[in-house]
């Protein structure tokens, strides 16, 4: 892999592990730009994204890399299907030389499960998208128990029962 898609992949990977996956892509317009809008419900503040693509600019070219957060939906041992909270789903094939992280361990793409929390930045390869790093936060835990509420004493019996 060059150096110049080494480090696209690698920001790209850091964006997802670090902010929860997200960037922006400045445009050229000469006209007056909207309203910003507020991220989407239970969406990271710094990077709301949930999916999208940004452009890495390098000696030898641009190269578009495609980000993804969600759960796995579906998987085979080549394919990762990743569907995001607001019903975007993406399907992946897993590159020749993908990166799997669960936590902050090195893992392999036989460890993901279907339930399991995702980040990943993939690139268009001859099969289609192709993802290049994969961070697995593993199942959301479950909720702690609510604590028990306090028992109610009993009334105590009147005087001359």
């Amino acid at each position: 892999m060059r150096n110049s898609v080494k480090k696209a992949v690698i920001i790209g990977a850091t964006l997802l592990v670090v902010g929860g996956a997200g960037s922006g892509i400045a445009v050229a317009d000469t006209t007056t730009a909207p309203a910003p809008t507020p991220p989407a419900a239970g969406a990271h503040q710094k990077h709301p994204g949930q999916h999208g693509e940004f452009v890495r600019h390098g000696n030898k070219g641009d190269k578009t890399i495609d980000y993804q957060r969600g759960r796995v939906s579906a998987l085979t041992p080549t394919t990762v299907t990743v569907t995001s909270r607001d019903g975007f789903a993406g399907t992946y094939t897993f590159g020749p030389k993908v990166k799997v992280t669960k936590g902050k361990q090195p893992s392999a793409t036989n460890q993901i499960q279907v339930g399991d929390r995702v980040g990943l930045a993939a690139v268009t390869g001859p099969a289609g998208l192709q993802a290049v790093r994969v961070h697995d936060a593993g199942a959301k835990p479950p909720k702690p128990p609510k604590p028990a509420k306090p028992a109610t004493p009993a009334p105590a019996p009147a005087p001359g029962n």
